[in-house]
């Protein structure tokens, strides 16, 4: 499940064309860390957290609980730079 609210979630941000700051700001001023570690999985996340989330992005539970395709994993910055 976790997995799933972290895929969700940035596949709304990415949608919105939000950075984390502002999503965070918009999910009821929830703290940056938290929301950046629910968007990377590494969040257990509660009720009260997955509320926020469904009123700062305007969608029920379900878009957020419902299965996504596996997001890509992204290159570390200094290994493309040395390319």
């Amino acid at each position: 499940m976790i997995d799933r609210v972290a895929a969700n979630t940035h596949i709304l941000r990415d949608a919105a064309g939000w950075t984390q700051e502002e999503a965070a700001h918009r999910c009821d001023e929830m703290p940056i860390r938290v929301y950046q570690m629910v968007e990377r999985g590494q969040a257990n996340v509660t009720a009260r957290t997955l509320a926020r989330l469904c009123h700062g992005f305007s969608v029920d539970p379900v878009a957020l609980l419902a299965p996504s395709a596996p997001r890509a994993k992204r290159k570390a910055k200094r290994l493309q730079e040395k390319r």
